[in-house]
């Protein structure tokens, strides 16, 4: 046990001494999500989702090819002189996983949150240059049947004067932070929401609560510090994005570490990253990265086999990539969640197979790794 918690406090020094891998760690969840959040905005949740599920696991997986190779001849020694593999091994599992969590609730909270309002900074930096943007505009000064075309351009102006205005007037503190959706995708389908009388619990329906409730109800009693606690507390009722984040940062992890100790080099190690991550792209079969509209990612009732063989050659390759199951997992789940609590028992009833999947991914890694750390012994 001493020694677990000596590699533990090793590992972090480590971490930490490195400032630029250090900075950059910390800094990956909120340039990525903010980037992703430009561009996809919140039109399609699971798109966002995968991509967040991805960027999970290319990261982990960078960051396990280079931690056994880079220290290899040191750990040799250390094996000699009577270090446990199997206590090296779970140390740098067990630290990266922490770092996961960290990571892992940062994306999590980005599918729902965004950083800073942008459409609304948009709007702000578009009309400052905007001539008439000052000028009172008078509907009833145009006849709306006889000029119609005037009329509906003269409407648009005055909309975009009006949201312009009310920008102007909110805090500064109300344009981060913002909600894109409020979610309740946790096995026991609550969210937390805050009214004149306080904190109070929602099971199910949050998107009617959003609609119904959040203009008048909700939102004017949520500043900054309550959507911040709002989140985090969402977080500790174990979010299904935040488990599925997780998982895909282990995957990742795992892998990495296992590519680490077979490898001869650093360099060789790297070079492999993006051939795994361009698979785990393509092959998990994520159409909706392409068409929207379609959905691939149903639950595989029936794997037999005689199933599995009459599968085409895409499907059957993706068997080997874990982003399809985790996809598989996030696509369910969150849309489960919200309409009847999917518990544990639901998970194993109806995704048994994706879970024994990702795990397969995760365990297998770290048993292979392990074995080929015995064989430096020899």
């Amino acid at each position: 046990m001493n020694s677990l918690i000596s590699l533990f406090i090793n590992n972090f020094r480590i971490f930490y001494r490195d400032r630029i891998f250090f900075i950059t760690t910390v800094l990956f969840p909120w340039v990525t999500t903010s980037i992703l959040q430009i561009a996809t905005s919140d039109f399609n949740p699971p798109r966002y989702q995968f991509f967040c599920t991805i960027f999970c696991f290319w990261f982990f997986l960078n960051i396990g090819v280079r931690l056994i190779i880079s220290e290899k001849n040191i750990i040799k020694r250390e094996f000699y002189a009577g270090l446990s593999k199997g206590i090296y091994l779970f140390s740098k599992m067990l630290f990266y996983v922490a770092v996961s969590i960290y990571i892992s609730a940062v994306f999590s909270v980005s599918a729902s949150i965004e950083w800073v309002d942008w459409t609304r900074l948009n709007t702000l930096f578009r009309c400052q240059n905007i001539d008439w943007i000052h000028t009172p505009i008078y509907l009833d000064e145009v006849d709306y049947d006889s000029d119609r075309e005037k009329w509906d351009d003269l409407s648009q102006k005055r909309t975009l004067q009006q949201e312009y205005y009310d920008i102007k007037k909110m805090k500064v503190s109300d344009l981060f932070f913002v909600y894109k959706r409020l979610k309740n995708e946790n096995a026991w389908g609550l969210i937390l929401t805050r009214d004149a009388n306080g904190w109070k619990w929602y099971k199910n329906g949050s998107d009617s609560i959003l609609f119904t409730n959040w203009p008048g109800k909700i939102k004017p009693h949520l500043n900054l510090f309550h959507r911040i606690w709002q989140q985090l507390v969402q977080l500790l009722l174990f979010d299904y994005a935040f488990m599925i984040m997780i998982l895909s940062c282990c995957a990742g992890l795992l892998l990495g570490l296992f590519i680490s100790a077979i490898v001869s080099t650093r360099d060789a190690a790297v070079q492999l990253v993006p051939y795994i991550t361009i698979y785990q792209i393509i092959i998990s079969k994520e159409v909706i990265a392409i068409n929207p509209n379609c959905t691939t990612f149903n639950p595989l009732r029936s794997y037999t086999i005689n199933d599995i063989l009459g599968w085409d050659f895409g499907s059957l390759l993706s068997l080997f990539t874990v982003s399809r199951f985790l996809r598989t997992l996030a696509e369910n789940l969150l849309a489960t969640a919200k309409n009847y609590k999917a518990g544990w028992g639901y998970i194993f009833k109806n995704l048994q197979f994706e879970i024994i999947i990702v795990l397969l991914w995760i365990v297998l890694s770290y048993l292979f790794c392990y074995m080929v750390l015995k064989r430096w012994q020899q």
